[in-house]
């Protein structure tokens, strides 16, 4: 089987239940814990709750969290790479309550973008035989001769990136209750896909003081047949992440430079980054 074939993965490290891949809360219920994500070896998934901001969509509304998380997809080997990878965050309150789930409203990035944009150009090129044959009364005479055209015609292909607001693990009714993201090598280049992904998502609560948690899903597709069996295992058990917005309760993460009596009047376009890779302007740093 060829080694450049693609293979859908969940990111599941073999292993006992006491894998370092498996992020648990710290005990006693930790909340809002900083490490979402991590596991992988040569080919490395790793995710942190960058901020947190519990408030109200405006001012006297809707109780609201704006929730601002990092996703980096390593290689250490250059023969290795991710082509696809999907993101998912589901919310659920925490004592399981349908009426008390929170809502997710918008997030960044959402939609479809492209990056990497490489355009080539194909020249076909088409044949056809003419035939001639002399007048009548004069000796007959048939010639054939070739005609040869060349069309050129302009193809592109790109990166993609995807961010979407969607059911997940309930039926499609009522209120959304998940973000998810999906990124997409440029399938022509095959040079992977982004090494980081910073998203930011708002969400609506039902309440004001009740906890809900956060789980986090990523799946991937991976060119190496060798990671695929490496990754097989048990399903790790890693701890949905616990939001507690009781205003009474210090913040977990600075809320500096943010209004938290209108966390709906933030642009979430200024809040999110993707990048292939940092370049270093220098080399040697001194």
């Amino acid at each position: 089987m060829s080694s450049s074939q693609s293979f859908t993965i969940d990111l599941y490290p073999t292993g006992d239940k006491g894998s370092a891949f498996h992020v648990k809360n710290a005990p006693g219920g930790e909340i809002e814990r900083r490490h979402l994500i991590d596991r992988g070896s040569d080919l490395t998934v790793q995710g942190d709750l960058v901020r947190v901001l519990h408030g109200k969509l405006s001012p006297g509304g809707a109780p609201a969290t704006l929730v601002i998380a990092d996703f980096r997809f390593t290689s250490t080997d250059s023969s290795r790479r991710f082509c696809r990878a999907i993101i998912t965050v589901r919310f659920a309150d925490e004592q399981q309550r349908v009426q008390c789930e929170p809502e997710v409203t918008s997030i960044a990035p959402n939609g479809h973008f492209s990056m990497q944009i490489k355009k080539r150009t194909e020249e076909v090129k088409r044949s056809a035989n003419l035939s001639t044959q002399a007048g009548a009364g004069m000796l007959n005479v048939t010639g054939a001769f070739g005609v040869e055209a060349t069309e050129s015609s302009s193809k592109q292909s790109q990166t993609t990136l995807v961010g979407d607001i969607r059911y997940d693990g309930k039926q499609p009714s009522g209120d959304k209750n998940a973000a998810r993201w999906v990124l997409i090598e440029n399938p022509t280049e095959k040079t992977g896909i982004p090494s980081f992904l910073r998203v930011a998502i708002l969400v609506r609560r039902k309440s004001l003081k009740d906890k809900f948690t956060a789980m986090i899903k990523i799946s991937a597709e991976t060119d190496a047949l060798s990671y695929l069996r490496a990754l097989f295992g048990r399903v790790p058990e890693d701890d949905p992440v616990i939001f507690d917005p009781d205003p009474d309760r210090a913040p977990t993460t600075s809320t500096e430079g943010f209004d938290l009596d209108n966390l709906g009047g933030l642009d979430l376009k200024e809040l999110w980054n993707v990048q292939s890779t940092t370049v270093l302007d220098e080399a040697i740093k001194k």
